[in-house]
């Protein structure tokens, strides 16, 4: 019996996919929201779907090593108290309480203890796991990795699949290029960045995965391409983009940068228009391929 498990399966269609396509397999398609489905799609008896968030928070000791580090480069530097608000501990508010304006040097003492990471409570082995368009969902890819390479059978896979954003390749004077940029900085505020570094194959062998395959598509955003297929590529991945964009950034601008609803969603009209414009023809997007696997053995080889 072959296990495949869909991480952020959204509305289904990668799961339904393959669950048509491999029908002797069992598919378990997992996601954190409730999606609208289209009620004519048929009900698949080898598909199970579960309502779950598989974020499983930071890596044990990951904010002390941080705190650490962070020390070391500020040297004799000192915070003061009233940056340190909420996060010092018990010593520290007993000196705000006498009015005292002592420095508080940063520790890892100075900040709340960690509650050990959850895990994940999947009562199957998987012979393969797919993870798509997941970058900005989860705190720690490392600790991610330690869960796939835990929840895989040995042989098994697992296929992550990301797309880069060329911010270099963007016009610096564009509201694409301003629109972006916030957001970037509004994740990494949110504690979960929107980068590809969990992309890189360090990131998978240092998880125990092997055998780490990288494959790069590029895609053009919009219909510039010479090449007709390209063209209807380009095309649907303009529609994508266009039609993604709020949802990619409303809660993050909103949240972390304090934009109005209506500043974000007037940027993602100016940036609509710039595309239908033609101001962003040749751009392309790099999707990432990566596929890895846990040997039969849990070690290389």
């Amino acid at each position: 019996m072959l296990w495949i498990l869909d991480v952020g399966a959204g509305p289904g269609d990668w799961a339904n996919g393959i669950a048509d396509r491999y029908p002797k397999a069992k598919v378990v398609a997992v996601d954190a929201a409730v999606w609208e489905t289209d009620e004519t799609e048929p009900e698949r008896k080898n598909v199970f779907w579960e309502i779950d968030d598989l974020d499983v928070g930071e890596v044990p000791g990951a904010r002390e090593a941080e705190a650490t580090a962070l020390e070391s480069q500020m040297q004799s530097m000192s915070i003061r108290l009233e940056s340190l608000r909420g996060r010092a501990d018990s010593k520290a508010e007993d000196l705000a309480d006498t009015g005292q304006d002592q420095a508080v040097k940063l520790s890892p003492q100075s900040s709340p203890p960690l509650s050990e990471p959850r895990g994940w409570c999947f009562t199957t082995l998987f012979d393969f796991i797919h993870i798509r368009g997941m970058k900005g969902a989860f705190t720690s890819w490392p600790a991610i990795y330690a869960e796939v390479f835990k929840s895989l059978n040995p042989g098994g896979y697992v296929e992550v699949v990301d797309f880069e954003t060329p911010l270099q390749s963007i016009n610096p004077d564009s509201e694409l290029r301003r629109l972006i940029s916030a957001t970037w900085e509004a994740a990494q505020k949110s504690g979960c960045a929107l980068g590809t570094a969990h992309l890189d194959p360090a990131a998978f062998e240092a998880a125990g995965l092997m055998h780490v395959k990288t494959t790069t598509v590029d895609v053009p955003v919009g219909m510039w391409h010479e090449d007709e297929e390209q063209r209807a590529l380009g095309k649907k991945w303009l529609v994508c983009c266009i039609e993604g964009m709020e949802a990619m950034c409303l809660r993050l601008l909103t949240k972390e940068m304090e934009w109005s609803v209506e500043r974000v969603k007037e940027a993602c009209r100016k940036v609509a228009d710039e595309f239908l414009s033609g101001m962003h023809d040749g751009l392309t997007t790099p999707f990432r391929f990566v596929v890895a696997r846990k040997t039969r053995n849990g070690a290389e080889g």
